[in-house]
C-alpha cells in the first residue's frame, strides 16, 4: 500500500491525497509506504515521472533513494514537486523489484 499524505503521525498517514493544489498546499508531500509485514528490503527508491497523454510521452524527472531496516513494514519520504502536472511514482525494493506504482495530479 502506497499513498500521498500531508503528515505521517505515529506511523499513521494524516489526511491523503491524490490531487495537489499548490495554491492551497505547500508543494511538498509525504509517500507513505505500508505492508501488512516486513517490506524486507534494506532500501526503497522510487522514479518519478511526469506523464503524459501517451505512455511514450512520459518523461522521466529523477530517482530517489532512502535506506531503512528491512524488518520494518512501513516507511515514508518527503518529495517536493517542482511544478504542475500528471505524475507517477514508480517504488521500487533493493531487488529492482516494483512494489507500487502510485499517480499524483498537481494543480496551480
Amino acid at each position: 500500500n502506497a499513498q500521498f499524505c500531508e503528515k505521517v503521525i505515529y506511523g499513521k498517514p494524516i489526511n491523503t491525497f491524490d490531487r495537489l493544489s499548490l495554491k492551497y498546499q505547500t508543494p511538498e508531500a509525504k509517500l507513505f509506504v505500508k505492508s501488512n509485514k516486513p517490506l524486507n528490503t534494506s532500501l526503497i527508491k522510487f522514479e518519478v515521472w511526469k506523464t503524459g497523454t501517451n505512455p511514450e510521452y512520459d518523461k522521466f524527472i529523477e530517482i530517489k533513494k532512502y535506506i531503512l531496516n528491512k524488518n520494518w513494514n512501513q516507511t515514508f519520504m518527503k518529495y517536493t514537486f517542482k511544478g504542475t502536472g500528471d505524475y507517477k511514482f514508480i517504488i521500487y525494493n533493493d531487488k529492482e523489484i516494483i512494489i507500487k506504482t502510485i499517480y499524483i495530479s498537481v494543480t496551480d
